[in-house]
């Protein structure tokens, strides 16, 4: 995920670089073509200048003409011809230009061509007082005619001059509005581009650093996690190596030499280590170098032994594999080994305690079994006779005989309540726990039931809170209620009626008063108001055959808290307890919620 983000962070990246560059082309395009255009303004403004001086010359040397013209008539200026000749050839050069600057203007080339048609007639008046007789400069009347025709044609030259002054004055007005928008919006282009261009910039120098101080901390990071990769390897006795398929060559992390006693300076393949495989493990090494050389990815997990190089000491190696698949380096295989001697040792010695705790557990179900079945039926035996001899010859017995016969009696009694206890705790101690959703109230109904004789004798009252339902063994809770009922039942003071009230209440984890993983508990508090004990003996009271009255006193086989003890701790639970001497006794049951 991480290595996802980066190259979408790189992209971006990317991505705004080139988007910048699209805009800064672009805008460089735009400035270019308005650094074109405001070329092509100031040309066209001087075009238009250049036209309008040109049309003013042109005027000019046509009054010139014309005063020239009055000259001659007036005072016979000899001079005037040749004025006027040189005028002529101003006017024809002017007029070219004329025609060139007009060559992309159809309205004004008309207007140039009723201008040449007026000079035309212009020179044809000029012409003819030039070329007149001195008899005509003598007429009055036609030399007033002359000058007035003169004067009415350089009065529709000077209209027709207005006319094509007025349309190059409104292109020049035109040509300076263009002129000026292109002049002030240039630099703004450039002046933006710059600013882009010092943002891109600023921003590349940003993140060229940002990503070189990145870089750095990714290289001081990748370091350090291959110092700890190998002081791993070292702390967790492993070590790697890859063989790159592609050009066949191999790669020994330091530990996996040393793991087989080798210096890490050497240069090694992979058959070096051939010789160094313990001889009965060889065939599986082997099996697994071909494996390999076939591309095989299944190659799977093994172990193997081998002696070391420097000290020809016997280890176990575990050897974990996978197939790479690298575009950049090709397929690899990635090979892990860890020493596993002491591991294997440790579970060879586990082994061994396990192969003689089952050899103890069964001598165990055979003395229970013998407990169960071979010393009930002499038991049975004994108690039959000593019924008959009760029955039938009692009262031919001494009053010694008699006092023999009842302990005999009751002796035999204690130790069939002793067998059954004692198979009752192995039942607890060896059934398969089959967990089930019950009814604790229904569990502590069917107890109440099996001890109701006893709690009419006693006249005892018992009290209850709601019960929760939860998975359990239903049998041996049933039989945890029982037994402590019937404790509390056994352990009461004289001429006191037994009272046992039973509350259930939630509790956690960070409440209980040992250590557990569960979290949620519920917490069963059993309270009688019977003969109570000693705290000094509030462990005591759960160990097997122990008990703190004499059997005289009260009955008993000191198994049954034992059983209780043990049915809490089948639950995942606990059991606590708590006297109050000559006041009573507390049994505190902690059950998980949820198993």
């Amino acid at each position: 995920m991480k290595n996802f983000r980066l190259n979408k962070s790189s992209f971006l990246l990317m991505l705004l670089f080139v988007l910048a560059s699209a805009l800064i082309f672009f805008l460089m395009a735009l400035t270019y073509k308005h650094l074109q255009k405001l070329s092509e303004n100031t040309y066209m403004v001087n075009h238009s200048l250049e036209v309008s001086l040109d049309l003013e010359k042109l005027y000019a040397d046509l009054k010139d003409i014309e005063v020239e013209r009055r000259n001659f008539v007036l005072i016979g200026n000899s001079n005037s011809e040749k004025i006027i000749s040189g005028k002529k050839k101003n006017i024809s050069r002017i007029y070219k230009n004329l025609e060139v600057q007009f060559s992309d203007n159809p309205e004004q080339q008309r207007n140039l061509r009723i201008l040449n048609v007026l000079i035309l007639d212009k020179y044809k008046v000029v012409d003819a007082i030039l070329q007149s007789s001195p008899s005509i400069l003598d007429n009055r009347e036609k030399l007033s005619q002359s000058l007035r025709k003169g004067e009415n044609i350089i009065s529709a030259i000077h209209l027709q001059m207005d006319r094509m002054l007025d349309i190059e004055n409104h292109l020049l007005a035109e040509r300076r509005n263009e002129f000026t928008f292109t002049e002030r919006s240039t630099p703004f282009y450039i002046y933006l581009i710059s600013l882009l261009s010092l943002g891109l910039l600023s921003f590349s120098f940003y993140r060229l650093y940002h990503d070189a101080k990145r870089q750095k901390n990714i290289n001081k990071k990748l370091e350090m996690a291959l110092n700890l990769s190998a002081k791993g390897q070292v702390i967790g006795k492993y070590g790697y190596w890859r063989w790159f398929m592609k050009d066949n060559s191999y790669y020994f992390s330091d530990n996996q030499l040393q793991i087989f006693g080798m210096d890490p300076t050497m240069e090694i393949s992979l058959d070096d280590f051939l010789p160094y495989v313990y001889p009965d493990d060889i065939e599986i090494v082997s099996e697994m170098q071909k494996k390999m050389y076939a591309h095989d990815a299944n190659i799977g997990r093994f172990t193997h032994r081998i002696i070391r190089k420097d000290n020809h000491e016997v280890r176990y190696l575990s050897i974990s594999n996978s197939l790479i698949h690298d575009k950049e380096q090709g397929d690899y295989y990635l090979i892990i080994t860890q020493d596993v001697t002491e591991e294997k040792i440790q579970n060879e010695r586990i082994e061994e305690k396990n192969r003689v705790l089952e050899t103890q557990n069964k001598e165990l179900m055979a003395f229970n079994y013998v407990a169960s079945h071979d010393l009930q039926e002499p038991l049975r035996k004994i108690e039959t006779f000593l019924s008959r001899l009760r029955d039938k010859d009692e009262d031919r017995l001494s009053d010694n005989g008699k006092q023999y016969l009842q302990r005999t009696l009751a002796s035999a009694g204690r130790m069939r309540k002793l067998i059954d206890d004692l198979l009752q705790f192995s039942r607890t101690t060896r059934t398969e726990q089959v967990y089930e959703f019950a009814d604790l109230n229904d569990l502590l109904d069917n107890a109440v039931d099996n001890l109701n004789p006893l709690i009419e004798e006693k006249s005892a009252k018992i009290t209850s809170d709601r019960l929760p339902g939860l998975y359990v063994v239903p049998f041996q809770i049933q039989q945890l209620f029982t037994n402590l009922i019937g404790n509390s039942l056994k352990y009461c003071r004289d001429g006191i009626a037994p009272e046992i009230h039973i509350e259930c209440r939630k509790t956690t984890r960070t409440n209980l008063p040992f250590p557990t993983n569960g979290e949620k508990y519920y917490e069963i508090i059993f309270t009688d108001n019977g003969i109570g004990f000693e705290n000094e003996y509030r462990e005591k009271i759960f160990e097997l055959f122990n008990r703190l009255h004499g059997k005289n006193e009260y009955e008993g086989t000191g198994i049954g808290l034992a059983i209780c003890k043990k049915i809490a701790e089948n639950h995942k639970g606990n059991i606590l307890a708590e006297g109050r001497p000559g006041e009573g006794s507390t049994f505190r049951i902690f059950l998980p919620q949820n198993l």
